[in-house]
């Protein structure tokens, strides 16, 4: 545990998503609740509120006064969702209503403040309801907590001697570069080196894996070493490719090359469409099966073309910008930097140990 480093974490026993830090080595501190966060505390006309109940859209807060109980509703005032090229996902904003004091947490006095839902304005739609509230509970989630970490340890420690007693009857070993459990090669004079595998580098697939034919991690850093140089050697090709003006025509001209192909397949699936729905499946019917259709029974020969993107990370497009290539490629100079200076720790703190197998026949 790091004290003060703030963790989200989902509690299937209870459904409920909150985050906490550790205040010390025993005791667990909650700071917020639910999926926008909302604080457990909070300041309103210069007194502390604490969160008494939230949901998806507003969290009500309360003080208690000489037996009288104060209530404010804070929450969204209007959601918007959007598809983001850049990053190929779709992206959430909100906006946030102003704080209101109201009377009561019951269904009543939430409705009568809340904001109209957009787009639903003519039937008065209230964008917070009373439903699917959860009450603020800390104790009870601390201790379900506590649960769920020991269920989870007890879990990875049952894996984790499950996956060890099977590599030690298939003699398998970790690779240095992917550090995944891969067999050795003990055959004629390859004196247990590290079979050959595939591995996911750095966002695209790269064949077979740097660490493949050298010792395993146990028992040299040799993998991790060349893993290391072929991270240089990828941030070096980076460095000196900057994307610019260039470049960006070059593929913007690609994207031009793709409209057209997609626009000629389109018209010649038009011509064709009756003749090649009636000799092909509906579920064997695609762009590619209609190119190799084309060919054999029409002679129509088409060079089939792919979207372009660039790094393997942003879909290009007519209306991109050099901004926008600059980004991906600046993310991917910070990602490689963090990922050498990371595998360089690893190597000058190394130090040989057994095998899975080795240790396996040590204990026997």
């Amino acid at each position: 545990m790091n004290i003060g480093e703030i963790k989200q974490v989902y509690i299937p026993i209870v459904k409920v998503t909150f985050s906490y830090t550790y205040v010390d080595d025993d005791e667990i501190k909650i700071t917020n609740a639910g999926e926008h966060k909302f604080p457990i505390k909070k300041l309103f006309d210069g007194s502390t509120y604490d969160l008494f109940k939230y949901n998806g859209t507003v969290a009500i807060y309360k003080r208690t006064e000489k037996k009288k109980n104060y209530y404010f509703a804070w929450g969204i005032s209007n959601r918007d969702s959007k598809y983001d090229k850049s990053i190929g996902e779709q992206v959430h904003t909100y906006e946030w209503a102003e704080p209101v004091k109201i009377s009561g947490a019951t269904r009543d006095y939430i409705e009568d403040i809340s904001p109209l839902k957009k787009g639903f304005e003519n039937i008065n739609a209230k964008l917070w309801d009373y439903y699917s509230f959860t009450t603020f509970k800390p104790d009870l989630w601390i201790t379900k907590l506590h649960q769920y970490q020991d269920r989870i340890r007890i879990k990875e420690e049952q894996d984790y001697q499950k996956k060890q007693e099977k590599y030690a009857r298939e003699n398998r070993a970790q690779c240095g570069a992917c550090e995944r459990y891969i067999e050795r090669w003990d055959e004629g004079n390859w004196d247990g080196v590290i079979y050959d595998h595939g591995f996911q580098q750095v966002g695209h697939r790269a064949g077979v894996c740097v660490g493949a034919r050298y010792q395993p991690w146990e028992k040299s850093p040799e993998g991790k070493i060349a893993y290391i140089k072929d991270l240089e050697s990828q941030k070096d090709w980076l460095l000196n490719n900057k994307p610019d003006e260039k470049l960006l025509a070059k593929l913007k001209k690609s994207v031009e090359i793709y409209v057209s192909f997609k626009k000629m397949l389109k018209e010649l699936y038009e011509v064709n469409k009756k003749e090649y729905e009636e000799s092909v499946r509906y579920f064997d019917r695609s762009d590619d099966d209609f190119i190799r259709w084309i060919r054999i029974y029409h002679n129509v020969n088409i060079e089939t073309q792919y979207p372009v993107n660039y790094l393997h990370s942003l879909h290009v497009w007519k209306e991109t910008q050099l901004s926008e290539l600059l980004n991906v490629w600046q993310a991917k100079v910070d990602l490689l930097t963090h990922l050498i200076i990371n595998e360089q720790d690893k190597v000058d703190n190394w130090k040989a140990q057994q095998t899975p197998k080795e240790k396996r026949d040590a204990s026997n």
